[in-house]
């Protein structure tokens, strides 16, 4: 054994210094002969077990490191998140719940405290546009709840929702804050649990 790990000392001493063009075309030679007797051992019954076992290994790191790695939600997401943000009077109270993705909108659902200090179960809608020039922009904005930046009546056709007034998708479009919030790389990763049926 001493004597095998001296011989391959040996061998990564007389490396140094040697090009990277060489040792790959070194390398390449060396695959070239023995190839004939690497195919033998992998299409061999032992070959196709290693094989295959190797597979189911790197297989089942995958799935569990998948499953550990947080859910992430688009840009979308992220924008949205910044409007409600921005139009909270408690923002720092803001706990998402749950998130609906779709191709061109997203809904948020979320808690927050009031100026009452209680909590407050509602969800945001945002739908959005791509500009040619500006790139995306916010294009209609829908809250379950009145507030003060939303029409007093609800929205014909669109159920128990409030759309927020224009002027306020407009001002948040013109101060650019879609492309300060995609250039800013936010948080997206989207929450891990769902609203329980639990009174606050």
């Amino acid at each position: 054994m001493k004597a095998h790990l001296k011989s391959l000392k040996i061998k990564i001493t007389s490396l140094k210094g040697v090009k990277p063009s060489v040792l790959f075309k070194n390398a390449v030679v060396w695959l070239k002969k023995k190839w004939p007797a690497i195919q033998k051992k992998a299409t061999s019954t032992e070959g196709i077990k290693y094989g295959v076992g190797g597979f189911i290994v790197i297989f089942v790191l995958f799935m569990i490191v998948q499953s550990c790695t947080p859910r992430k939600g688009t840009l979308l997401y992220g924008i949205c998140g910044s409007f409600l943000e921005l139009n909270l009077q408690y923002p720092h109270t803001i706990e998402h719940a749950r998130v609906e993705q779709y191709r061109k909108a997203i809904r948020i659902y979320y808690n927050h405290l009031d100026s009452f200090g209680e909590y407050q179960r509602e969800f945001i809608e945002c739908a959005f546009v791509q500009d040619p020039e500006k790139g995306i922009q916010l294009e209609t904005v829908f809250i379950d709840h009145i507030k003060p930046i939303t029409k007093k009546e609800r929205t014909v056709g669109k159920g128990r929702l409030y759309q927020v007034e224009q002027k306020y998708i407009d001002l948040f479009n013109l101060s650019r804050s879609p492309a300060a919030v995609m250039s800013q790389d936010p948080d997206l990763t989207l929450p891990r649990y769902e609203w329980k049926a639990v009174d606050f």
